[in-house]
């Protein structure tokens, strides 16, 4: 929008007067002059003076719009950041019961998986690996010679499975304690 230049006498152009005015006595004219409401008539009348009151009124309406929608545009604003400070809130309400949940798991963890338990774990396994193996030597033994085939192809390959396993956790747990692994494989 252009700059609206004041009003002066050499823009409103109210010379020369109307040739009507000629003709009245010049006491008259003094006395015209002397009426505020009659020179305020006469300007507004004058097109320079209508020209510039229309530009005016169009800047004026102008700016009206661009301040209502500026307006517009602060409330919204407004009401995106009463959300977006909902949300933040919400967020570190979040964060801070997530941070509480996770110490509470470490806690919880920490006492069933740390380095001693699983070691002693594994160790129970392997002893249980060892007793099913002698279990299934004394029950071999307590059988009869009828089923004898049998039972011994049985024993064999199931004895042969139970102290494969032995042997493979026995030697992780060995390597476990002198270290040559980082932790439980």
């Amino acid at each position: 929008m252009e700059q609206i230049q004041p009003l002066t006498l050499e823009t409103l152009e109210p010379f020369p007067l109307p040739k009507y005015l000629d003709s009245l006595p010049i006491s008259i004219i003094e006395q015209f002059t002397q009426l505020h409401s009659l020179v305020l008539g006469y300007i507004k009348q004058l097109p320079a003076y209508q020209k510039l009151n229309k530009t005016v009124l169009e800047a004026l309406n102008w700016q009206i719009t661009k301040l209502n929608e500026i307006s517009g545009i602060l409330k919204s604003y407004n009401a995106t950041g009463a959300q977006i400070k909902e949300q933040i809130a919400k967020l570190n309400s979040l964060y801070s019961e997530f941070i509480n949940l996770e110490t509470y798991q470490y806690q919880l963890l920490s006492s069933n998986f740390n380095q001693e338990f699983l070691k002693n774990k594994f160790h129970k396994v392997i002893v249980d690996n060892d007793q099913e193996s002698k279990k299934l030597v004394k029950e071999f033994k307590g059988n009869s010679t009828e089923v004898f085939e049998n039972l011994l192809n049985n024993l064999i390959k199931d004895f042969r499975s139970s102290r494969k396993s032995y042997h493979l956790r026995k030697e992780k747990l060995n390597r476990w304690n002198e270290e040559r692994v980082s932790g439980f494989i």
